[in-house]
């Protein structure tokens, strides 16, 4: 807003005012207060000052009427973190700055008192005595408490000792300007000599007052101190001394172990139910693949399926590429029937050359690509391993108590990977991983006639 405006709007309202004085919220204006604030060199900036604080209702509640909610948002903008606007504020800070800070004091609000310290620095050095006022009245009132508390009277002080016990009053302590560093020492030897007067009467009170002035910044020797007779303290009562959420806490030693062994419990016992609900989900979603999610996933996916003709078909995925989360080589496992023998036949119909590994014996077997070896099973178990051309001893195995009058696939988890590119297998170990998780065993009655497995890899 330009000054020649503003001053011809102030004409106009003098004029039409009837005994030429402006009034504006109970404030009366003169003409002549206009005049000397127009022929002010700095009246542009003082202009700009005043529309800043006339549009933060905050700010204004907190000159005009001392109402604050905690914090002025107005005092973190950068148009107003200057020396000059600290310089123009700081007569009509200083006086709300004090009467908030007196109110907090005398309610023992440690907590409000500190927000708004930290708005100090709009407090010229002249307005430094009338702004801390209250904390200089603060500081004796509380030197004369102690003085006059024994451990013979000091129950009858207990609601005024109490607040040294509960509250944040440490962090004010620590945020108030250097000038204070003698009435918070002297203050804190006061306190201390109260915590060793009543130690005995009230182990619990000096074990909670001494953890607050552990909490201060003070001289050196003076921490020594403190720290010392805090040590005794909690040696001397069933309390022990934790930090939580940042700040330090004294609980019963007896509640503190009840705590630490419930949340002990209760984390095994959710750690054993997410553990059984995995293995369930993983269990059902291996059932839910059907040949219509097989077309759906076969553009976009490395796929692996394995049959056994005619009865039933089973598909598995894995998206971008072929990677479990087990740590386990794959294998399929077979039973045959007692005193009958089963023929699989397994078919590689990839472009890739595998091996095949027979339980129960040291044979390796090749299953070159677009081939089939054919297995004689009898009332054993065996395990056929499936593995790329660098064979090395396989030193995982399982036994499963299969029921033996059908044949059965069992599914394991494995974590080798493999991804295919230009047509040739690169492989991350000597094991190709197969999720198999096949678990029905209804695949057929007639024991006795050969079955077939067919191992596809689509890329």
């Amino acid at each position: 807003m330009e000054i020649s405006k503003l001053k011809k709007m102030v004409q106009l309202e003098l004029s039409s005012s009837e005994n030429g004085i402006i009034s504006i919220e109970n404030w009366d204006y003169s003409p002549q207060f206009f005049v000397a604030l127009f022929e002010d060199s700095d009246v542009q900036q003082a202009l700009k000052f005043h529309l800043l604080i006339w549009n933060s209702k905050v700010l204004l509640d907190f000159l005009e009427k001392q109402i604050w909610a905690g914090d002025i948002p107005l005092f973190d903008s950068i148009s107003v973190n200057s020396s000059s606007f600290s310089a123009f504020i700081a007569p009509y800070f200083t006086f709300s700055f004090a009467k908030i800070l007196g109110k907090c004091l005398y309610e023992k609000d440690f907590d409000q008192a500190t927000v708004l310290l930290k708005y100090q620095d709009h407090i010229s050095d002249m307005e430094f005595d009338n702004a801390y006022q209250s904390v200089r009245m603060f500081f004796l009132k509380s030197m004369q408490l102690f003085k006059n508390i024994s451990k013979d009277n000091y129950k009858k002080h207990i609601s005024d000792i109490t607040v040294w016990a509960n509250t944040n009053w440490p962090q004010f302590f620590n945020t108030l300007p250097n000038y204070f560093s003698v009435e918070i020492d002297e203050l804190s030897r006061k306190i201390i000599n109260l915590t060793v007067e009543i130690q005995k009467a009230n182990r619990v009170l000096t074990a909670r007052i001494s953890i607050k002035l552990t909490q201060l910044n003070l001289e050196e020797g003076l921490k020594k101190l403190v720290l010392k007779n805090h040590k005794i303290y909690l040696s001397k009562t069933r309390f022990v001394e934790i930090k939580f959420r940042g700040k330090k806490r004294i609980v019963n030693k007896y509640t503190a172990f009840f705590i630490f062994l419930l949340c002990l419990i209760l984390s095994i016992f959710i750690a054993i139910t997410i553990n059984v609900w995995y293995h369930q989900y993983k269990k059902e979603q291996a059932g839910k693949i059907t040949n219509a999610s097989f077309e759906k996933f076969r553009e976009k996916n490395s796929l692996f399926s394995q049959s056994f003709s005619p009865q039933k078909t089973v598909y598995y995925y894995q998206k971008d590429s072929i990677l479990f989360d087990s740590f386990d080589p794959a294998y399929y496992n077979f039973s045959g029937i007692k005193n009958q023998k089963t023929v699989v036949n397994i078919h590689n119909k990839t472009s890739f050359n595998f091996y095949i590994y027979k339980g129960n014996s040291d044979n390796i077997i090749p299953l070159p690509a677009n081939k089939s070896q054919t297995f004689t099973l009898d009332n054993r178990i065996y395990d056929i391993f499936i593995v790329v051309k660098n064979y090395k001893e396989l030193t995982h195995k399982y036994g499963n108590n299969q029921s033996d009058s059908y044949p059965k696939i069992y599914g394991l988890h494995p974590f080798y990977t493999f991804k295919t590119k230009d047509n040739s297998l690169q492989s991350k170990a000597d094991t190709i991983s197969l999720d198999l998780r096949y678990q029905t065993g209804m695949i057929s009655t007639a024991i006795s006639k050969p079955k077939s497995i067919d191992l596809f890899a689509i890329y």
